[in-house]
């Protein structure tokens, strides 16, 4: 009882498993892309680690899912497409910034489109990539969308938004 009580006071046990993999699937799938000092805190040894812990990872401390994702300047070298299932797991995620990386597009039917299902998801940074009009058809599905940060990108015209252009 004492145990659960420390836990329940002092944050969560750990991420949860399929958090963990997801995790280490996005760091192999970037690794082309970035410097060896990107996810220096996530030991790929440690199958049992909390990446709770883990730099630009937070997760809520009562349940454990990762909330938050923090990969902005993490891709140095460009050409790294977005693949949306990367993300997926993160069933709770509520911020995810992806900005200043370069990110030229998405691999196909990988776009942001799959992020329909992830229904807290409110944040979402996609600032100094290289994205460009396309991306909007993408992002239109996500519902739970509050905050969109788009500013530094290859954005061109009026911006339709529920139909109507936006200038």
């Amino acid at each position: 009882m004492l145990v659960l009580v420390y836990f329940g006071m002092n944050g969560c046990f750990g991420c949860w498993e399929q958090e963990r993999i997801a995790l280490f699937q996005y760091k192999a799938s970037t690794v082309t892309y970035t410097d060896e000092y990107s996810f220096t805190s996530w030991d790929s040894t440690d199958k049992e680690g909390d990446c709770c812990e883990w730099v630009g990872v937070k997760c809520n401390t009562t349940t454990g899912r990762v909330i938050q994702l923090t990969f902005n300047f993490t891709m140095y070298w460009g050409g790294w497409y977005f693949n949306a299932s990367l993300f997926l797991p993160f069933e709770e995620l509520q911020y995810l910034d992806l900005g200043d990386n370069s990110i030229p597009g998405w691999v196909p039917n990988e776009g942001f489109e799959r992020f329909s299902s992830l229904s807290k998801l409110e944040v979402l940074h996609l600032e100094a990539n290289n994205f460009n009009n396309s991306i909007f058809s993408s992002l239109s599905g996500i519902a739970s969308l509050k905050e969109l940060y788009l500013d530094s990108n290859n954005l061109y015209g009026s911006i339709p938004i529920q139909g109507e252009p936006f200038m």
